[in-house]
């Protein structure tokens, strides 16, 4: 669904919202007055010059409604990976990660002694290889620091490096 369907499905009251929204901050550019006559000719011909004549106000709410729409989606994606990380099924797969390889970092050797937390990881990401998520073959025990520094670009299967613990400084 794109983002101008997902504005047409809001309700009068979330537009209307966008629309004072809109306002203010045209009053807050100096653009028009709290009665929204308008206060600097240039600027709002500058304006009309962009959007056309007569659109300002509703292309200003546009744009307001359609960056709300891209937060609402943003916190919806994040709230569908939360219930991921909070499902039985991850919960039990990850412990038979830590199970399988133990709770050291298979990149740098760390361990919870070193006062860094241990994260099972994705070799594969799930953003890009969503069917791998749940397979126990596709995990791999790392630190913190190396989890956030692999990120979600690197794919590189720490698992079969040698076991020597490498000493880091971690701040």
């Amino acid at each position: 669904m794109g983002v101008e369907e997902l504005y047409r499905n809001l309700s009068s009251k979330q537009k209307k919202a966008f629309r004072v929204k809109a306002a203010g901050k045209l009053m807050e550019l100096g653009i028009i007055d709290s009665d929204h006559n308008v206060k600097n000719t240039d600027m709002w011909d500058k304006l009309e010059a962009i959007f056309g004549a007569g659109n300002v106000l509703k292309t200003l709410q546009m744009r307001i409604g359609q960056r709300a729409i891209k937060r609402a989606e943003r916190k919806a994606a994040r709230n569908k990976s939360q219930a991921f990380y909070d499902s039985d099924a991850w919960k039990r797969l990850r412990y038979q990660a830590l199970k399988l390889h133990g709770a050291r970092c298979q990149c740098c050797g760390a361990t919870r002694s070193d006062n860094v937390q241990i994260h099972v990881d994705h070799i594969k990401p799930r953003s890009k290889y969503p069917e791998l998520e749940l397979e126990l073959s596709n995990l791999q025990i790392l630190c913190e620091p190396c989890n956030i520094g692999k990120s979600a670009l690197d794919e590189t299967d720490w698992r079969d490096q040698p076991k020597t613990k490498v000493t880091m400084i971690w701040n």
